[in-house]
């Protein structure tokens, strides 16, 4: 099964990073993202999306931060997760990965707003639902129930 983990990255102010795909991106080039990516065969997706949040920003966060916030099976064979976690600065340095060109702290209001791009990826239009519509995750070994 292949798990996707994706990490909404917030300030203590509130305000949310979000990446830009780089115009030579194979997927949704161009289109808005978060850090993350696919977990490895026996790597545990909390584990992943530090990894990824480490090697696409430079931010370095521990694993037990990220709170799973939501999660959706696309198919039986592939499951988004929505992590989140808090950074302890106003304005970290950011050193972005070939993946993404430019980066911008948004507020939630601000990323609804943006109409999605089209053919937008699945991904992203649930991390929109989850922003209309957020919850707080009961979690029990890291899945939200």
């Amino acid at each position: 099964m292949i798990q996707l983990s994706k990490t909404l990255l917030h300030t203590p102010t509130g305000l949310i990073l979000v990446l830009y795909r780089s115009a030579t991106h194979p997927h949704y080039a161009g289109h808005p993202d978060l850090p993350g990516g696919e977990a490895g065969p026996s790597e545990d997706p909390q584990l992943a999306a530090a990894r990824e949040l480490q090697e696409e920003t430079g931010i370095v966060i521990p694993p037990a931060e990220f709170q799973l916030v939501k999660q959706q099976s696309e198919t039986e064979n592939l499951v988004y997760l929505l992590y989140q976690a808090t950074i302890n600065s106003a304005a970290p340095l950011i050193t972005l990965s070939w993946e993404h060109s430019r980066y911008d702290w948004l507020t939630p209001a601000q990323i609804i707003i943006q109409p999605p791009p089209v053919n937008s990826d699945t991904y992203y239009e649930m991390v929109l639902s989850y922003l209309q519509n957020p919850t707080k995750p009961t979690k029990t070994n890291n899945l939200v129930i």
